[in-house]
């Protein structure tokens, strides 16, 4: 689904590389291509660790219109850590402020309740983004648990993206 819409790309022309852990740079730029972002309005980068070059061009875009957005954040000293994994929590929260914030789409967390099993390992600024993926059906489960503190794979976005797609935008698995 996310190969075939154009959402995720192999590592390679032969290996999609479903174990592998999802970088920040690598998650931004994929909500880009969700939101069709036109990349050449983004010629200037906030950050001093993700400069504008041929090296960095698959992402940099993406990034500064993720900071722009509020979609995700730096971590405060100037630097976006384009490199560095992410979480569990870490995907639901982006994902929900992407749904937020691009989508416009409203929603209550006050009316869920998380139930899985390690729902006391999530960290407070998790919480709502556990609570959006709770109530749209976009966890993704081993034994009950999310492992919140966990590095995020590959599948495991492939899965989120479809799920979000389909179950959030509407999208026919067709598409």
């Amino acid at each position: 689904f996310a190969y075939d819409n154009s959402l995720m790309l192999g590592v390679s022309g032969t290996n999609f590389d479903p174990e592998g852990k999802v970088t920040r740079a690598m998650f931004v730029t994929v909500l880009g291509r969700l939101a069709g972002v036109d990349t050449s309005k983004y010629t200037k980068s906030s950050f001093i660790d993700v400069p504008l070059n041929s090296s960095t061009a698959w992402y940099a875009p993406y990034v500064e219109w993720a900071n722009q957005n509020g979609i995700i954040q730096g971590y405060g000293n100037g630097k976006f850590g384009p490199m560095d994994e992410i979480t569990h929590q870490q995907l639901y929260t982006i994902v929900y402020r992407y749904a937020v914030f691009v989508e416009n789409i409203r929603f209550n967390t006050n009316t869920t309740s998380i139930s899985v099993s390690d729902k006391n390992d999530i960290d407070s600024y998790a919480i709502d983004g556990v609570k959006f993926a709770t109530a749209n059906d976009l966890l993704v489960t081993s034994g009950g648990k999310i492992t919140p503190k966990g590095d995020a794979l590959r599948w495991e976005l492939a899965t989120v993206l479809q799920l979000f797609c389909e179950n959030v935008l509407g999208w026919d698995q067709a598409e």
